[in-house]
């Protein structure tokens, strides 16, 4: 489930599909929110400050 909003919250936030690149960035972000206790908060947090956000 975690991985579905994370993929589904990134696609939203960038407006462009992932590309086969971007799978890192994605679990990684899930890592992260899983290692703050793995909710839906935490994760928008975690998504808004990674590089795959801001660069994008």
């Amino acid at each position: 489930l975690l991985k579905n909003l994370a993929q589904q919250f990134a696609i939203y936030s960038t407006g462009r599909d992932l590309a086969f690149s971007d799978r890192g960035e994605i679990a990684s972000l899930i890592d992260r929110t899983q290692k703050q206790g793995g909710g839906i908060r935490t994760l928008i947090h975690e998504l808004i400050q990674s590089s795959f956000f801001q660069t994008r």
